[in-house]
């Protein structure tokens, strides 16, 4: 996948079939009402039809006791919506709303493996063709990934709904993207520069982790498989490499990460979605060191994406991959070695403090951000859907697989 480790937040539409589950909410007070209208009726002592008797017992058999009608009272705005969503789902489907979660979480665990069957099947076809020409293999990976890279997100998109395509009453063909990149609130020069400042700070503290756990595995003896010397030599080698990784990958992981997958968990809780699609965000690198930076990043742009869009979240990644990764290696690659180590490090130290002292400004907003995206209780517990825990455990045995002798 793309560049990750130097350099990483939601108003986008819900994309996959979980997102029909919304349109049966109920309004609780409304539904206690009703019940109680219902009861007070059954109690009654004039005779009714024998239809209404039976209508009022299944009316009452399927009533919601008071736990599960219970919303958090510390909860607000989109979080209590979801949380009474997802109940509503749950008395409608006759699942709790823990095996709701669970199903969405691994719903979109099995989007990730999806898209990586696709690109996989691409990437040995595209390879057997590609192999018949006189291309050497930086080149020709630089070239298979700039098509089937987006032809296996574009998959994805058809699969999951995200992408439809309708007829109007005159024939004619009509597509609908459930992706909203328009901008729920503009963005400010301010909020711009502390939003820069915090994503370079988290390119930092990446490099900060990279660089220490490549210091404990040479105590060791040990050395982990450089991902970022194959796609410094894939960028090197051509003009395709280097547009695959500042722009084409980054809107490709935007795309499935932010527009498909923590849009589709958004309905559970904001922060919920942000932590989850990190998490396999992280995962799917492959990579400890690049994995570590890469579930900051996507805490950040998932931010990003939740409080402006995803276009701002796309332009980020873009920034990282472009600025962040590519051109301070390309700076810092021109100076002497002694040189080139102390401006990195002073570079980094620089914005982490700079970083730090602007969250402790804002503090007071990033506190009442928090309580207005409360996650609802028992919420994690959708990480016990079996899918997601092999995904996390499978792509880190490969990151281990790649630490060796």
């Amino acid at each position: 996948m793309q560049e990750d480790g130097k350099g990483v937040p939601c108003d986008v539409a819900t994309s996959t079939s979980l997102s029909e589950d919304g349109n049966n909410a109920v309004d609780e007070n409304e539904y206690v009402a009703n019940n109680d209208s219902v009861l007070s009726e059954s109690n009654q002592p004039q005779d009714t039809s024998t239809e209404v008797a039976l209508a009022n017992t299944v009316w009452i058999a399927n009533a919601p006791n008071d736990s599960e009608r219970e919303i958090d009272p510390g909860l607000s705005g989109d979080s209590a919506t979801a949380n009474s969503n997802e109940k509503s789902s749950a008395q409608g489907e006759q699942r709790t709303p823990e095996q709701i979660r669970r199903k969405a979480v691994g719903h979109q665990a099995a989007i990730v493996w999806g898209f990586f069957l696709v690109w996989a099947v691409l990437q040995v076809l595209a390879g057997i063709f590609g192999s018949l020409g006189k291309m050497d293999s930086p080149s020709l990976d630089a070239w298979i990934n700039l098509f089937t890279e987006p032809i296996a997100v574009l998959v994805v998109l058809l699969a999951t709904g995200t992408l439809s395509r309708s007829k109007s009453t005159e024939g004619k063909a009509n597509y609908h993207c459930a992706i909203r990149f328009s901008s729920r609130k503009t963005i400010t020069w301010k909020e711009l520069l502390i939003i820069v400042v915090t994503v370079t700070a988290v390119s930092a503290v990446g490099d900060v982790f990279g660089s220490g756990f490549q210091g404990l595995l040479d105590m060791f003896g040990l050395k982990q498989h450089d991902t970022m010397t194959e796609i410094d030599t894939m960028v090197n080698h051509s003009m395709i490499g280097l547009l695959d990784v500042v722009l084409i990958g980054p809107v490709i992981e935007e795309l499935l990460m932010r527009g498909i997958i923590m849009s589709a968990l958004e309905r559970y809780g904001r922060i919920f979605a942000i932590v989850t699609s990190s998490l396999l965000f992280g995962f799917m690198h492959g990579d400890i060191s690049q994995g570590f930076a890469a579930v900051l990043y996507g805490l950040e742009l998932g931010w990003i994406a939740c409080e402006y869009s995803i276009g701002w979240s796309i332009a980020m990644h873009i920034f990282n991959n472009l600025v962040l990764a590519e051109g301070l290696n390309a700076l810092f690659a021109m100076l002497n070695d002694p040189m080139s180590s102390i401006l990195e490090a002073v570079f980094d130290g620089f914005f982490i403090v700079l970083a730090i002292a602007l969250l402790i400004c804002n503090r007071r907003k990033v506190a009442a951000w928090y309580r207005d995206n409360k996650t609802p209780r028992h919420t994690y517990r959708g990480w016990q859907s079996p899918l997601f825990i092999f995904t996390l455990v499978a792509f880190g045995l490969f990151a281990l697989s790649r630490i060796g002798f």
